[in-house]
Protein backbone atom coordinates (compact mmCIF):
# COMPACT_ATOMS: atom_id res chain seq x y z
CA UNK A 1 0.00 0.00 0.00
CA UNK A 2 2.81 2.46 0.89
CA UNK A 3 4.23 2.10 -2.68
CA UNK A 4 0.73 2.78 -4.53
CA UNK A 5 1.02 5.88 -2.28
CA UNK A 6 4.52 6.70 -2.85
CA UNK A 7 4.00 5.99 -6.61
CA UNK A 8 0.66 8.46 -6.50
CA UNK A 9 2.83 11.16 -4.85
CA UNK A 10 5.38 11.12 -7.37
CA UNK A 11 3.23 11.49 -10.69
CA UNK A 12 1.25 14.35 -8.92
CA UNK A 13 4.51 16.21 -8.25
CA UNK A 14 6.29 15.33 -11.60
CA UNK A 15 2.52 16.70 -13.14
CA UNK A 16 2.58 19.46 -10.85
CA UNK A 17 6.72 20.41 -12.57
CA UNK A 18 5.76 19.48 -16.37
CA UNK A 19 2.33 22.11 -16.14
CA UNK A 20 4.78 25.24 -14.53
CA UNK A 21 8.01 24.75 -16.37
CA UNK A 22 6.18 26.50 -19.32
CA UNK A 23 5.23 29.06 -17.02
CA UNK A 24 8.46 29.74 -15.47
CA UNK A 25 10.62 29.26 -18.13
CA UNK A 26 8.56 32.18 -20.13
CA UNK A 27 9.11 34.21 -16.67
CA UNK A 28 13.11 33.05 -16.65
CA UNK A 29 13.28 33.79 -20.56
CA UNK A 30 11.76 37.54 -20.35
CA UNK A 31 13.26 38.35 -17.18
CA UNK A 32 16.90 37.56 -18.11
CA UNK A 33 16.09 39.42 -21.86
CA UNK A 34 14.77 42.38 -19.54
CA UNK A 35 18.01 42.16 -17.23
CA UNK A 36 20.42 42.22 -20.63
CA UNK A 37 18.67 45.07 -22.23
CA UNK A 38 18.76 46.84 -19.31
CA UNK A 39 22.07 46.51 -18.49
CA UNK A 40 22.89 47.41 -22.09
CA UNK A 41 21.29 50.11 -22.29
CA UNK A 42 21.45 51.90 -18.49
CA UNK A 43 18.06 51.96 -18.71
CA UNK A 44 17.24 51.03 -14.77
CA UNK A 45 13.16 51.33 -15.22
CA UNK A 46 11.50 49.50 -12.29
CA UNK A 47 8.36 48.60 -14.45
CA UNK A 48 9.65 47.40 -17.79
CA UNK A 49 10.24 44.09 -15.85
CA UNK A 50 7.59 43.56 -14.55
CA UNK A 51 5.08 44.54 -17.91
CA UNK A 52 7.04 42.34 -19.86
CA UNK A 53 6.58 39.11 -17.60
CA UNK A 54 3.28 39.99 -17.39
CA UNK A 55 2.86 40.31 -21.34
CA UNK A 56 4.80 36.87 -21.26
CA UNK A 57 3.07 34.99 -18.77
CA UNK A 58 -0.42 36.03 -20.40
CA UNK A 59 0.87 34.71 -23.85
CA UNK A 60 1.64 31.20 -22.40
CA UNK A 61 -1.25 31.44 -20.52
CA UNK A 62 -2.94 31.95 -23.75
CA UNK A 63 -1.04 29.27 -25.60
CA UNK A 64 -0.59 26.65 -23.31
CA UNK A 65 -3.46 26.84 -20.73
CA UNK A 66 -5.72 24.45 -22.02
CA UNK A 67 -3.01 22.28 -21.98
CA UNK A 68 -1.72 22.36 -18.03
CA UNK A 69 -5.68 22.18 -17.35
CA UNK A 70 -6.30 19.11 -19.23
CA UNK A 71 -3.18 17.57 -17.34
CA UNK A 72 -4.12 18.79 -14.27
CA UNK A 73 -7.89 17.56 -14.67
CA UNK A 74 -6.91 14.05 -16.11
CA UNK A 75 -4.34 13.33 -13.17
CA UNK A 76 -6.78 14.21 -10.77
CA UNK A 77 -9.82 11.95 -12.70
CA UNK A 78 -6.77 9.13 -12.58
CA UNK A 79 -6.26 10.09 -8.35
CA UNK A 80 -10.16 10.16 -7.86
CA UNK A 81 -10.07 6.47 -9.80
CA UNK A 82 -7.29 4.96 -8.00
CA UNK A 83 -8.46 5.80 -4.62
CA UNK A 84 -12.53 4.21 -5.06
CA UNK A 85 -10.73 1.14 -7.06
CA UNK A 86 -8.75 0.80 -4.11
CA UNK A 87 -10.15 -3.00 -1.98
CA UNK A 88 -10.21 -0.69 1.52
CA UNK A 89 -12.15 2.41 0.44
CA UNK A 90 -16.12 1.20 1.11
CA UNK A 91 -18.45 2.99 -1.67
CA UNK A 92 -21.72 1.87 0.28
CA UNK A 93 -23.31 4.47 2.72
CA UNK A 94 -22.48 4.79 6.55
CA UNK A 95 -23.88 1.91 8.85
CA UNK A 96 -27.08 2.33 10.36
CA UNK A 97 -26.64 3.59 13.83
CA UNK A 98 -27.55 1.03 16.60
CA UNK A 99 -30.89 1.96 19.00
CA UNK A 100 -30.25 2.14 22.42
CA UNK A 101 -32.85 0.00 23.37
CA UNK A 102 -35.29 2.68 24.52
CA UNK A 103 -37.64 3.99 22.32
CA UNK A 104 -38.80 8.02 21.97
CA UNK A 105 -41.44 8.94 24.33
CA UNK A 106 -44.52 9.09 22.81
CA UNK A 107 -46.64 12.26 22.65
CA UNK A 108 -49.98 10.08 23.28
CA UNK A 109 -51.78 10.65 26.45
Amino acid sequence: MNEEINALISHNFFTALKVSLPFLGALLLSGLLVGLLQAATQVNEAATPFIVKLFSLALVCFLAGGWAVNSFSDTIKANILSISAHPKVSTTSAPPKKSSGTSPPSNKP
